[in-house]
């Protein structure tokens, strides 16, 4: 890429609404703009250049008429990448189907094959509970004896895994990873599991991404309602696990999927 803009959101509330759009313009007159996110910020950037052609997939009738020229219908059915893909169709390119993510990177090498399981997300209302993970872990530790499980540690101090690392101490094919501080280490390790388990977030998203068969656990908070369609491609070693009553799945319907997959 070129260049990378930067324009302020709610993540620098330090900054004045007149600064933020002042930041958004800086972005200067482009051909035209896809956006990728249909969130607040890009929306505002879209708004502000109306000299672009502005693709976008938004949900609302009135976010197609009021901030792009042109748009692409969004389903909470389909794989999102999909939605996005299909923006590049709009202008007459043929896209592949399934979708060819050819994530770079190395891949980790390692003596014994492994799970990767990612505890935390960017908030604690999507977090699958502790207890169920350390469970889990416990389990398929036990299982899976030729394997080598990985708890991958999130940036934040709140995301700690001593407690699953604690109820696991007795397995000695369980390891937690607390020291892996780049996006290039996080690739290397996805990219040489045979599994990745996580809830909804960029972790999992990079397995799908690498290639690398994933569980996805997804269930219903008061702060958060679930759509995991809108994640799980229809092709590939992908599945989720989500109970029909929306509360977290039990430890036996993520170790059945995990089973599917490693099958």
């Amino acid at each position: 890429m070129d260049s990378v803009h930067i324009a302020y959101g709610k993540d620098r509330k330090d900054v004045s609404v007149r600064e933020q759009i002042k930041k958004a313009k800086e972005l200067g007159e482009q051909d035209i703009i896809f956006d990728l996110a249909a969130t607040h910020r890009s929306f505002w950037i879209c708004w502000l250049h109306r000299s672009a052609i502005r693709v976008g997939f938004p949900y609302h009738r009135l976010q197609r008429k009021l901030f792009y020229d042109v748009t692409v219908f969004r389903s909470d059915l389909n794989f999102e990448t999909d939605c996005l893909l299909e923006m590049l169709n709009l202008f007459g390119f043929a896209t592949t189907y399934p979708p060819l993510f050819d994530l770079p990177g190395e891949i980790k090498k390692a003596e014994r094959p492994y799970i990767v399981y990612f505890t935390s997300t960017s908030t604690l209302i999507k977090c699958w509970p502790v207890d169920r993970f350390a469970e889990l872990i416990q389990k398929n530790a036990s299982k899976y004896e030729g394997f080598d499980h990985f708890v991958l540690k999130g940036k934040e101090e709140w995301e700690s895994i001593d407690e699953i690392l604690a109820y696991n101490h007795m397995q000695k094919n369980v390891e937690g990873l607390v020291n892996i501080d780049s996006l290039d280490k996080t690739i290397a390790l996805i990219k040489g599991a045979c599994l990745v388990v996580s809830n909804d977030t960029g972790i999992r998203h990079l397995s799908i991404a690498a290639g690398v068969a994933s569980v996805g656990i997804f269930f219903v908070s008061e702060q958060f309602i679930c759509l995991p369609f809108r994640y799980l491609p229809r092709y590939g070693p992908h599945n989720i696990v989500l109970s029909h009553d929306g509360m977290p799945p039990s430890v036996d319907m993520v170790s059945q999927a995990m089973q599917a997959l490693l099958d």
